[in-house]
């Protein structure tokens, strides 16, 4: 009987703990994760913008913007975002000579979400 009383005081202390933890994270929503872009001269800059929308219940923070080469600059490095509200991460692309056939560059960000590493992209073609 005593075992019995244990394992259920154990249970209800689980369930008691359980229900007291909150979750930080949060779902988002990217409405242009892959942008195409065609063909580009060496010469352009192109200015992109990724719309990222907080569709869960708690705030989101963004962090660590980063993008996979020196060609591109980032705006913001980070950013929060409460619940309904939306993010606007621009990027200034600026291709290279040596992009000369189909390119891929990817721009990455850390949030609290149940995968925290979210992946954005952007192809082109440099015309020479």
């Amino acid at each position: 009987m005593r075992v019995k009383v244990n394992l259920s005081l154990i249970a209800v202390l689980v369930l008691i703990l359980s229900s007291c933890k909150e979750d930080h994270n949060t779902i988002i929503e990217v409405q242009n994760k892959d942008i195409k872009l065609g063909e580009l001269k060496n010469v352009d800059t192109v200015e992109l913008a990724y719309r990222i929308k907080n569709i869960g219940k708690n705030a989101m923070k963004i962090d660590s913007i980063v993008a996979s080469c020196d060609c591109m600059i980032v705006k913001p490095k980070s950013k929060i975002v409460e619940p309904n509200d939306f993010a606007i991460i621009k990027v200034a692309l600026i291709p290279k000579v040596t992009d000369s056939i189909l390119t891929v560059k990817k721009i990455m960000f850390l949030a609290n979400t149940d995968t925290p590493f979210t992946s954005l992209s952007v192809s082109y073609l440099v015309k020479k």
